[in-house]
């Protein structure tokens, strides 16, 4: 199992932006699609707990399976 640790890494004004943005898209989203929204820092030398993060209108895990689809339809 991956180490999860620094996973939920907390910045309140990165978590405020997202939940506007998503409140957003969320009004204009059809029925029964769902989003996931990633903010990333270009930072070099930053490593990615520090300036990445998500929000999505699915559960994590489901979020995660979507994604994994994403990347195997994209890297083929």
């Amino acid at each position: 199992m991956t180490d999860q640790s620094g996973y939920n890494i907390r910045n309140d004004e990165i978590e405020a932006l997202l939940r506007r943005l998503a409140n957003t898209l969320k009004g204009s989203m059809p029925e029964g699609w769902g989003f996931t929204l990633m903010l990333f820092n270009y930072g070099e030398g930053t490593k990615a707990s520090d300036g990445m993060f998500y929000i999505s209108t699915a559960q994590r895990d489901d979020m995660i399976k979507v994604m994994r689809e994403f990347i195997a339809r994209n890297t083929q």
